[in-house]
């Protein structure tokens, strides 16, 4: 296995530590975009600035609580639609909650690097047809380059492809731009991730499963560092610390890494 693995972590080089510690300026976020500390904070920033009226979202079955509970924390109603066991959305359902919830959001995810195929398109085009924001949750294929017309705002998480501390972010015509300028980084879950990612490194450098056990427990601690409450969705701005390093990414090379690993994944479970 090479520096970059594809469990959740990323390898924290010293390298990559002095340069987040650094006093390199920070690039400006691009137009349209928010930097969150986490993807929930995103999904929560794009959910409050929603330009259709109502409160009513669709969220796929299938997800993590982070995905869905930032709009419970808005006052949202939620309805959960059915995906089949490939992970693709169950037409009749979908159109049949469609019709009677009537929403003004839907949450859309794509799972394990799969984009959304033509037919879950055609059903978001309904949705769209019907009056219904699209937000796109690309945390699962981060580097997709598809950019569906019925799709308004994609959202995804930095932490869970590349070597940073934490990041997430969401990108919508709909955000006025410099929307994370003046939100505070999420100093606890910063440390505690950093610590975590450092600690994480010396484990696959020794071994010792004591050391997993210590970074596993930072993740956690970090994932549940929050001054409103441990599921807070308020919005934090993602670090400096993590943007210096991400801006530095050879992206190209990051996504060579990664099939190299999956190749090799693979092989191991046949």
């Amino acid at each position: 296995m090479k520096p970059i693995n594809n469990s959740g972590y990323c390898l924290l080089t010293p390298e990559m530590l002095e340069l987040g510690n650094s006093e390199t300026p920070v690039e400006p976020t691009p137009e349209h975009t928010a930097y969150t500390s986490t993807c929930r904070e995103a999904i929560y920033l794009m959910a409050a600035h929603c330009p259709v009226p109502g409160r009513k979202v669709m969220v796929p079955a299938y997800t993590c609580w982070t995905c869905y509970y930032p709009f419970k924390e808005l006052g949202w109603e939620v309805a959960f639609y059915p995906v089949d066991r490939n992970l693709r959305i169950k037409k009749d359902e979908f159109l049949s909650i469609l019709r009677e919830f009537q929403p003004n959001f839907i949450f859309a995810q794509v799972y394990f690097g799969m984009d959304l195929n033509e037919e879950e398109l055609g059903l978001l085009a309904e949705a769209k047809k019907a009056g219904c924001f699209i937000l796109e949750d690309l945390t699962q294929a981060l580097f997709s380059d598809r950019t569906p017309e019925m799709v308004d705002a994609y959202t995804s998480s930095f932490y869970k492809w590349l070597p940073v501390a934490d990041g997430g972010y969401v990108k919508s015509k709909y955000l006025p731009d410099g929307l994370d300028e003046h939100l505070a980084e999420n100093t606890p879950r910063l440390q505690k991730r950093r610590l975590g990612l450092q600690v994480f490194r010396y484990y696959l450098e020794i071994g010792d499963r004591a050391l997993l056990s210590a970074a596993t427990g930072l993740e956690a601690a970090g994932s549940l560092s929050n001054p409103y409450g441990k599921r807070s969705c308020v919005p934090h701005r993602m670090s400096d610390f993590s943007r210096r390093i991400l801006a530095a990414q050879d992206l190209e090379q990051n996504n060579r890494q990664r099939m190299e690993n999956a190749a090799c994944l693979f092989e191991l479970l046949k």
